[in-house]
């Protein structure tokens, strides 16, 4: 029989300790490849997210241009609407106002709601429009008391029934 030295024995441990050593750093340069390869694959998923989101966005911006182009076309082909101002304001402002400046007034009035018509939109254009001439009416009946001769008939009523 053969006998075993102890010397056996001890080159037989480090083979395993190696073994081990080995085994141990097979599995963690195989877990870095898994990482890596999902990781890869993760990227490319994110690309092919990326690349699509970035397809549906382009087409949605040509279908934006396409319509802004449209209506661009359409805007210079026809004349821009004009909005009128309030009639009824209007008639009531040319009645009060003196004939001699009436015209003046309106006109001025009139150019104010168009600015206002683009800037704010219609509707707040009338209110304006109505607020201005609600605010010019005041002065105009001042006006148009004194053109009548009304107050100088109160005064001399006044002068007669006091006596003054």
């Amino acid at each position: 029989m053969t006998e075993k030295s102890g010397d056996d024995d001890k080159n037989s441990k480090p083979d395993v300790g190696k073994f081990t050593y080995l085994s141990g750093s097979y599995e963690i340069s195989h877990i870095i490849q898994r990482v890596a390869i999902k990781a890869d694959l993760d990227i490319e998923y994110r690309i092919k997210l990326a690349t699509g989101e970035r397809k549906i966005l382009k087409a949605k911006l040509r279908k934006l241009q396409k319509g802004l182009e449209s209506e661009a076309e359409q805007d210079s082909s026809a004349p821009p609407k004009r909005s009128t101002p309030p009639a009824a304001a209007a008639f009531l402002l040319a009645f009060i106002a003196p004939k001699n400046s009436a015209q003046a007034l309106l006109g001025d009035l009139e150019e104010i709601f168009q600015r206002n018509a683009i800037r704010l939109g219609e509707p707040q254009a009338r209110r304006m429009y109505w607020f201005e001439v609600a605010r010019s009416f005041g002065p105009l009946l001042w006006q148009w008391i004194k053109r009548m001769g009304f107050v100088t008939l109160v005064v001399d009523y006044v002068r007669s029934k006091f006596g003054l």
